[in-house]
């Protein structure tokens, strides 16, 4: 994910042949791409590479589900990686940040929160803009008077607070509501493709509370599952789903209910999966 975002911040700065590794120049109407420079009148080349990207898609969904929702895309990997790993540093676990939601006003560690978020926002949308206006005009836009340019500082401060508002308080409903590629993820799988699923032959019935002995998966007649009803699987998912109730279509194949499964498997020395 690190690589990933370091990859993301670092394409628009790095230049192969005395452009952009990657930018999309709406005013010059040109793609620069890893030093290859496509126009309107690379209209076939143009073609075959958006034809590429397609099909690209089809195959890798249908082979391995929503591996770009769950392991690639920059909202995913921003989200995840580093925005709730900061908000469970500055306000505490999952139940503390509820507790502060009960109150029904900011605390102190919450506004703190706000205000990382906000700079943060503010590099990821400079980022984010470099892809479109180049980092020789993004640099310019950063070191000279707002006054000299109010359409880039506009652009500037609409990114940010859309970049706020999404990594603070949209989060997974982009995904679930925003996001027309998330849902066309999810009409391209087929009963092969690789996704994340709950074992119900395994876990059912449910059974609260810690067992003596484990329950194997070959245990001819189980009293009760193996799924103890810790709601762990739940409160890990980004996207707020029970995996226990069958595949969803908010389901982004992160995996992230399987290694919360796991860890309290491992705790009543039970087998993983």
């Amino acid at each position: 994910a690190y690589a990933l975002i370091a990859m993301f911040a670092t394409l628009p700065f790095i230049r192969i042949g005395g452009r952009p590794a990657m930018m999309i120049d709406v005013t010059s109407a040109e793609l620069s791409l890893f030093g290859m420079v496509f126009r309107p009148s690379d209209g076939f080349l143009l073609m075959l590479l958006g034809l590429t990207v397609v099909s690209t898609v089809l195959l890798i969904t249908a082979l391995f589900g929503r591996i770009w929702c769950g392991w690639g895309c920059p909202q995913t990997v921003y989200l995840e990686h580093i925005f709730r790993p900061l908000e469970r540093w500055i306000e505490g676990s999952v139940g503390q940040q509820k507790a502060i939601d009960k109150k029904g006003r900011p605390t102190f560690r919450r506004i703190v929160g706000w205000g990382v978020f906000a700079a943060l926002s503010f590099v990821v949308a400079n980022i984010f803009l470099a892809y479109f206006v180049g980092s020789d005009c993004l640099l310019q836009w950063i070191t000279t008077s707002p006054a000299k340019h109010p359409g880039g500082f506009t652009a500037v401060m609409i990114v940010t607070a859309l970049m706020f508002l999404d990594f603070a308080y949209f989060r997974e409903q982009v995904c679930i509501i925003a996001c027309p590629y998330g849902r066309l993820q999810s009409t391209l799988l087929d009963t092969n493709s690789l996704i994340v699923a709950y074992d119900a032959g395994r876990g059912e019935p449910r059974h609260a509370g810690k067992r003596k002995l484990p329950v194997l998966p070959n245990d001819p007649a189980p009293k009760a599952g193996a799924c103890v009803d810790c709601n762990a699987c739940v409160a890990t998912c980004p996207t707020g789903i029970d995996i226990r109730q069958g595949l969803q279509l908010e389901c982004v194949g992160c995996a992230q209910c399987i290694d919360a499964c796991d860890a309290v498997m491992d705790k009543l020395q039970q087998p993983r999966g």
